[in-house]
């Protein structure tokens, strides 16, 4: 048989529709003795089995429609999905129900199973050889007592200790929910952290703070000064420009009170971009490098850019492109818990003793990292800076160099914002 064989299903009984006329009422036993009508118990009689001649009589088709109608009429509810409830009356006749026999149970959803063979115990009763036909499985009652459930409005309590594999994540619970649990978890983490937002496109973004969140801890990285150009020179003579400087780095700290009304008037987040490169061209002197510009977290905190490097002149003696030795600027605001001013590269002086002599040094470092790397010999390379808020390269100009040349790029500064929910009675 195939799950595809049609399985014929009574959707009516046979016989339904027949005439009182046509069709019989199958008794348990036979009405008059040797009438020949048949009945469940003795079936067609044995008179239908012998000739009229001989004094028999026929099997009557009204009989006939009637066992097909009483077998159609059991098979249905079968065929329908239907397990009948336990019939103590049915159990006597049959002797009892065997082993494994399926029952339903009073209410929807439960249901039986006979434990022996000529079974008329009653299920549920005690001693009765019947059980439960989920028996061993979890019920929910079970598992409510043995599992956390995830959508559930009332307070779950958990007896003994609990081991998490992993770093479990915590919604925002209040005492009220659970003041036990609660408690120990504000005893041994105090915060966590929520959400880091980062910024690290030149340009103005709007920072939105997340739900939730009672303090932040901001970063704030200006952008680099972009290297000198050197002079375009000639003869014997040669030109170095010096390196850009590194941007103000700076952290601070705010609480909700702190943020409350900057959240409310909206804030700004501005990464400050590296000093571009110079635009020379031709036989011109030498130019200061372009400063890098301000980052800012609204108008809690503000960072001054790095500064450009200085202009390299030509000549064919001594020491050239003496290095910027004032800082950028210090950072300004409010809660300002650390910084750092960018300065000029590593040395004093960018120097030049001759066509094989020249040097200059590295862009200035930021709190990311080193700037771009020093140049020297007469190639005439020049870097751009990668580590944010960092100084571009200088440029050395060998003999002879009919153009000015620019120095390398600073790197663009950098915001990134970290969110946290505190205990705010720590």
């Amino acid at each position: 048989m195939k799950s595809t064989d049609s399985l014929n299903k009574f959707g009516t009984l046979i016989g339904a529709s027949a005439s009182s006329s046509d069709i019989t009422t199958i008794p348990a036993t036979q009405s008059t003795a040797g009438d020949g009508s048949a009945s469940i118990a003795l079936a067609f009689p044995p008179e239908s089995f012998i000739a009229r001649a001989a004094g028999g009589e026929p099997p009557n088709g009204k009989d006939m429609n009637g066992f097909l109608n009483l077998i159609s009429a059991a098979i249905q509810p079968l065929q329908a999905g239907y397990l009948g409830p336990f019939d103590a009356t049915f159990a006597a006749e049959i002797g009892g129900y065997p082993s494994g026999a399926i029952v339903s149970g009073s209410t929807v959803g439960v249901f039986w199973v006979s434990t022996a063979d000529n079974n008329t115990t009653t299920p549920g009763d005690d001693g009765a050889a019947w059980q439960s036909l989920f028996n061993g499985y979890a019920s929910q009652a079970w598992a409510n007592l043995q599992y956390l459930r995830l959508s559930y409005s009332s307070t779950q309590t958990v007896t003994g200790p609990v081991a998490f594999d992993t770093s479990p994540t915590v919604p925002n619970a209040t005492a009220a929910q659970n003041p036990v649990a609660l408690g120990q978890l504000a005893t041994l983490t105090p915060g966590r952290l929520l959400k880091v937002q980062r910024f690290n496109t030149a340009g103005t973004s709007t920072f939105t703070p997340t739900s939730g969140a009672n303090f932040w801890r901001v970063h704030v990285q200006a952008g680099g000064g972009g290297g000198g150009s050197a002079a375009y020179n000639e003869g014997d003579s040669v030109s170095v420009a010096h390196a850009g400087g590194g941007g103000t780095y700076a952290m601070a700290e705010y609480t909700a009170s702190d943020m409350a009304s900057a959240i409310a008037a909206g804030i700004t987040v501005t990464v400050g971009a590296g000093g571009a490169r110079l635009v020379t061209s031709g036989a011109i002197d030498g130019l200061p490098g372009n400063n890098g510009e301000a980052s800012s977290f609204g108008s809690l905190l503000t960072c001054p850019g790095g500064l450009g490097g200085n202009a390299g002149t030509w000549s064919n003696s001594g020491q050239w492109a003496s290095a910027n030795s004032i800082q950028s600027a210090a950072a300004t605001g409010s809660g300002i818990v650390q910084q750092i001013r960018g300065g000029s590269p590593g040395a004093s002086t960018s120097y030049a003793f001759s066509q094989a002599g020249l040097l200059s040094w590295p862009g200035g470092a930021s709190a990311f990292g080193p700037g771009a790397p020093a140049v020297d010999g007469a190639s005439g390379n020049v870097y751009d800076a990668i580590n944010p808020g960092s100084g571009g390269s200088g440029v050395c100009l060998p003999q002879n160099s009919a153009n000015a040349m620019p120095g390398g790029a600073g790197a663009d500064g950098l915001v990134w914002v970290e969110e946290w929910i505190l205990d705010e009675s720590e």
